[in-house]
């Protein structure tokens, strides 16, 4: 009772009510941007996540459909991890999950950063293009959520540093619908490029074997193209698999496009998108120790056969020699025996 105290159910939908009593529903980027903050914690929206790591953190697997491997991790972390949003255009997914992070998270706990989003363009850019940025700026801001623009994914690592992060490394890297531009044929190079570079400067920043990469792309035979499976496990990333990308889970997300020449088009949709997940895994160094390792067993075992051999033909040159020194003793006892017969 305590806690659905200030909420009401209306049909599917959460409905949150402010202090002044005014209604805001649950789905609605007004929502994120007017009550969100100002709401006290016991009304805060809460979400359901259908995507979710267990307890343990351990990652969920499964067979999906076509012989995909699906895998069933939330973008929501763990209590104590903390995640790099990259490319983000209005910052309205920086707001979502942060408002869901903020609901998820003990009321009590001092103050943890738990979340730095960046984008590509510069502040100025980022205003000009996105009529709601400077409202959703204004809300991550009054969360404490660090802000980085002009923030090149392909340099992860250098940028942090230069930007002054309050993060240095993470648990989790999302970066939700990359894109370089072009949708020819000639363009699927220009974003594999694009990936590469993202994935390589990923691993500086990735805090251990177990932290996560995201990346959403739609499922559609031209971004299908891109090969990202590839693209991550050529950088020394473990793939774990699919997942579908649920966009109702982040009220108020609506991905936009950056390019200037489409900047007025159509939103992109997220229908049919999906989310590749990979891991750290080991790293380059210690794969290649291991190698290593394996290379100076096998040459002690050829070392050892060598000499094992040596051993061998040793053996053989002694037992011949006893073999020589008895038969010269039976002919001494041959000689001794006719000798005694003459005489």
């Amino acid at each position: 009772k305590k806690r659905m105290r200030g909420k009401k159910r209306v049909g599917g939908g959460m409905v949150v009510a402010d202090a002044s009593g005014t209604q805001h529903m649950g789905t609605s980027l007004s929502l994120l941007l007017s009550s969100s903050l100002s709401a006290p914690p016991s009304v805060r929206l809460k979400q359901q996540q259908h995507q979710t790591v267990g307890k343990s953190g351990k990652k969920k697997q499964k067979e999906g459909e076509g012989g995909k491997r699906a895998v069933e991790v939330g973008f929501l972390p763990e209590k104590g991890e903390k995640t790099l949003l990259v490319g983000e255009g209005n910052f309205s997914f920086a707001l979502a999950l942060s408002t869901m992070i903020s609901s998820a998270s003990d009321e009590h706990e001092p103050d943890f950063v738990s979340l730095v989003a960046t984008g590509y363009d510069s502040l100025v850019e980022t205003r000009e293009k996105y009529s709601d940025a400077k409202n959703i700026l204004l809300c991550l801001k009054r969360a404490k959520i660090p802000v980085r623009h002009g923030v090149d994914c392909r340099n992860l690592e250098e940028e942090m540093e230069k930007k002054k992060s309050p993060i240095k490394t993470f648990d989790r890297i999302i970066f939700n619908f990359p894109h370089a531009g072009g949708s020819g044929l000639e363009d699927i190079k220009k974003n594999q490029h694009l990936l590469l570079d993202f994935f390589k400067s990923c691993r500086s920043i990735l805090s251990s074997s177990s932290s996560l990469v995201f990346v959403t792309l739609r499922d559609t035979p031209f971004y299908q193209s891109w090969d990202v499976p590839s693209l991550g496990t050529a950088n020394f990333l473990k793939y774990e698999g699919l997942m579908p990308f649920n966009g109702n889970l982040f009220p108020g997300y609506k991905p936009v496009r950056t390019s200037p020449s489409v900047i007025r088009s159509a939103a992109p949709t997220v229908k049919d998108a999906q989310t590749y997940v990979f891991s750290r895994g080991p790293t380059p160094t210690s794969r290649k120790r291991k190698r290593e390792e394996e290379e100076e067993n096998e040459e002690e075992e050829e070392e050892g056969e060598k000499k094992l051999t040596r051993k061998e033909r040793k053996a053989a040159k002694r037992r011949k020699i006893r073999e020589v020194k008895e038969v010269k003793k039976e002919k001494e006892k041959e000689r001794e025996r006719k000798m005694e017969q003459r005489g």
